[in-house]
Order: structure tokens, then C-alpha cells, then sequence
């Protein structure tokens, strides 16, 4: 696969969800959460961030999405009802990879009903050849540019 997507959603205690995505044969190749989150408690350190972002992205389409939509993935895991609701007090950051340009991370706003827009100008490319630390610190600078 030339490609590859990642939710992160940061809880404002600091907890943060990490769900590998998947292509959708159902909805047109649209790209979903799949149900394999992980998760780390506040104060993870930068070691735990990149080791779990980086088992999350070998996740990448491991299985074929939920062909419902309703509940989404990251309701399940909250255990809240209603999207809005499961994300109000939450932040989002997208997490892409490509054979070509290696990793970037997308901050993003969180719009209510309208989900989360990327805040594409605020992108951060990493590239691929990344030293330790890198990425989590990229992902870390994202979340805090999200709103």
C-alpha cells in the first residue's frame, strides 16, 4: 500500500485515542475508523506515543471498516452517544504516511456537527528518515495547533 491514515483524538485531560483506518468497500472507498483503537493515559511519554502511533499505522486496512457509519468508532470507545457529543471537549489530528513523503500530520478544528476541517496550511511533514522523537513531537505540536 502506497499510503496510510490515522486518527488521533486527544481527550482535553490529555488522554489520547489512536484508531488505524481502513477503505470502505461499501461507501465507495470512502476511508473509516476501524474497531482496533489504542489508547494512551495522559502523560504518555514521547517513546509510548511513537511505538503506538506506529503499531496503529501497521494496522492500516487490516480489515474491512463497519458497514454502518452509526455509532462511530470513537463513540464506541468513549461510550458516549452521538458523535458531537463523543468529540465536544476533544481535539483531532490526522495522521497520513506515503511512500514518497513519508509522514504528515494534519491539525485540525472541531466544527460541531461538520466534524473536524484540516487545517491544511498548518500541516507538518516529518518526512521519512525520522530520529527518535520526531513524530511524537510533531503529533504533540499538531494537537496543540488543533482547536
Amino acid at each position: 500500500m502506497d499510503f496510510k491514515m490515522v486518527s488521533l483524538y486527544s481527550a482535553s485531560n490529555g488522554d489520547l485515542y489512536i484508531l488505524p483506518r481502513g477503505i470502505s468497500k461499501k461507501w465507495g472507498g470512502a476511508i473509516i475508523d476501524l474497531e482496533l483503537p489504542h489508547f494512551l493515559e495522559s502523560g504518555y511519554t514521547d517513546q509510548m506515543l511513537e511505538s503506538d502511533v506506529k503499531q496503529v499505522v501497521d494496522d492500516w486496512n487490516v480489515m474491512e471498516p463497519s458497514e454502518e457509519l452509526k455509532p462511530s468508532v470513537i463513540e464506541k470507545v468513549v461510550k458516549v452517544k452521538g458523535y458531537v457529543k463523543a468529540v465536544k471537549n476533544m481535539k483531532y489530528v490526522s495522521l497520513e504516511w506515503n511512500v514518497e513523503e513519508g509522514y504528515t500530520v494534519i491539525p485540525t478544528i472541531n466544527s460541531g456537527k461538520n466534524g473536524f476541517d484540516h487545517l491544511e496550511d498548518e500541516s507538518i511533514s516529518c518526512g521519512i528518515n525520522l530520529g527518535a522523537g520526531a513524530l511524537a513531537q510533531a503529533i504533540r505540536t499538531a494537537i496543540a495547533l488543533s482547536k
